[in-house]
């Protein structure tokens, strides 16, 4: 695939490649970075991670897992870029990917590296291609068609199901088998590493779902972008789950590794003798979410529908934007299961979508504005509004004097009426092109 970025741009980023050229040092070898770890004397130490790829490329990474150098051995020496070097031309990697004809397709990583290598060609003489024609040559070359799979947590589905840019899709033997068959015909020699390793992938993944995406774009570029594409749809699918309107459900839907089962554990002992040893999940509920043919077409039908296509939808309206983030918000109230913790995701999606700006009284508008979307008739309007200001109460008072909230009754209609208004909002998505336009028809709505 052939790249390429506008002309002006590319003057600008070969005019900062050169000035790092002036960047790059070479030292002979030392004892002190032979070492895989070694702590800096500069204050406060800093402990320094160097990993060691094939092609003998070490990147150092300081005690926070942040890069801060990269060398390569160059006729005996070593030759690269530390600190302040490094940061320079990682911010021109950056700046390159973030162009919107290189973004779909490479990663930071893919160009740093590649930068590296012009880098390092340039300092020891033999490149004479420009920055840009010598990184966008060699990235070109790692851009493939690549399927992803993102693995899920605590969900079953009968059928695979399309959600935004993303089929989430069960992980059958079947599936696990063809992967084994495949990589014996390329590796026959390793048969029995690839029994072992997919016998392991079998008892980790069989029957869990995994988020598919394929990309066009180097390796690492595809496997973010199915990570994100893959979170930002289940982020609306949880939108659905019953956790998010009934106080006391949690839903653990969330990428493999990511989810978080709260366990205590506890050690008896009697007389000095051990005698028992206890692991105890606190949330009693089912974790997994069993979602049946049935029960996803009942979803579509109910919202998800609507929320699949706010997810997928390639060019969107400033607010699409705005809906897409009050939504990914509002998905969070989910995944915890403290009550007050609900409450600050609630009114901070609610604020986000509900609200003109800061200056706006939030408890007044927030209230009117949601009774005048969802409400029927006076009655119902009243107690909407008198709902949000009683639970908007109990949250200020987690917020700023730490006092947890016990009306649990008064929080499940609260939620159940949030809810609602989100996904009726979800409905309006076309017919606005900004949110001010969005609250603007709901406050006329207000005084017809």
């Amino acid at each position: 695939m052939e790249l390429q970025l506008h002309p002006a741009a590319s003057a600008r980023f070969n005019e900062r490649g050169l000035s790092l050229v002036r960047t790059v040092s070479s030292q002979p070898m030392s004892p002190l970075r032979s070492h895989r770890k070694f702590v800096s004397d500069e204050p406060p130490p800093i402990q320094i991670r160097i990993d060691e790829s094939r092609d003998s490329t070490k990147r150092l990474y300081d005690g926070y897992g942040k890069q801060i150098g990269m060398y390569r051995l160059l006729h005996g020496t070593e030759t690269g870029l530390e600190g302040d070097a490094y940061t320079e031309m990682s911010n021109l990697a950056e700046a390159m990917q973030r162009t919107e004809s290189l973004e779909p397709f490479l990663s930071v990583k893919t160009i740093n590296d590649a930068i590296f290598e012009w880098l390092l060609a340039r300092f020891d003489g033999s490149e004479e291609a420009d920055l840009c024609d010598f990184v966008l040559g060699k990235c070109s070359q790692q851009i493939k068609t690549y399927e992803v799979w993102v693995p899920v947590s605590s969900i079953i589905l009968e059928a695979e199901m399309l959600l935004g840019r993303v089929v989430l899709r069960p992980i059958s033997t079947a599936q696990i088998d063809g992967w084994h068959e495949r990589a014996l015909q390329e590796r026959p020699k390793d048969s029995k590493v690839l029994a072992m390793r997919f016998a392991q992938m079998k008892e980790k993944l069989q029957g869990r779902v995994a988020g598919v995406v394929t990309s066009v774009a180097d390796k690492m570029r595809a496997k973010q972008r199915a990570m994100l594409e893959t979170k930002r749809s289940l982020a609306m699918l949880r939108i659905m789950s019953p956790a998010s309107f009934i106080p006391h459900a949690t839903c653990y839907c969330t990428l493999k590794g990511m989810e978080h089962f709260e366990e205590v554990s506890s050690l008896t002992a009697v007389d000095g003798a051990l005698r028992i040893v206890d692991e105890e999940r606190l949330d009693k509920n089912n974790p997994r979410w069993h979602i049946a043919k049935a029960d996803a077409d009942k979803l579509a039908g109910s919202g998800l529908a609507d929320l699949s296509e706010l997810a997928g939808k390639e060019r969107q309206s400033p607010f699409y934007k705005s809906l897409f983030a009050a939504l990914s918000l509002y998905s969070k109230v989910s995944l915890v299961r403290d009550f007050s913790d609900k409450l600050v995701y609630i009114f901070a999606s609610l604020e986000s979508l509900f609200l003109k700006n800061e200056s706006e009284p939030i408890q007044q508008n927030l209230g009117e504005r949601i009774a005048t979307l969802v409400g029927n008739g006076l009655k119902e309007k009243k107690a909407i509004i008198q709902s949000v200001k009683k639970v908007y109460k109990a949250r200020s008072a987690f917020v700023h004097h730490a006092q947890q909230l016990e009306d649990t009754e008064a929080l499940r209609e609260f939620m159940i009426y949030a809810w609602t208004a989100m996904l009726a909002a979800v409905k309006k998505r076309d017919l606005f092109n900004k949110k001010e336009d969005f609250l603007e028809a709901i406050d006329d709505r207000k005084l017809a």
